[in-house]
């Protein structure tokens, strides 16, 4: 006899198989789900909230510097802030700007 045919004589020994194996496969994923829960407690870091700080160059472009880092940017002719949402330091820059 064919393991197919098996299962199809046996429809109880089907369903207890694949009862077993959904609860194999509930616990595998709540055991991801903790060990996810575990590493983001570890390595996780918390967002930082920054500014750009408008400051007058020397030429005709103002540059901005994180309120976090202190890196800066240039804005170039048809470039505005909201085309550099993160700093390189990871800051999260909120829509205001700081004068």
């Amino acid at each position: 006899m064919a393991d197919i045919d098996k299962y199809l004589i046996e429809p109880e020994l089907n369903l207890k198989n694949i009862i077993t194996e959904s609860r194999d496969v509930a616990q595998a994923l709540n055991d991801f789900a903790d060990n996810l829960e575990h590493i983001e407690k570890k390595y996780a870091k918390p967002l930082k909230i920054g500014k750009w700080i408008e400051s007058k160059g020397y030429d005709t472009y103002p540059f901005y510097v994180c309120s976090e880092c202190g890196r800066y940017i240039k804005l170039m002719q048809g470039e505005t802030l909201s085309d550099y949402p993160y700093c390189l330091c990871g800051a999260k820059m909120s829509e205001e700007e700081k004068e």
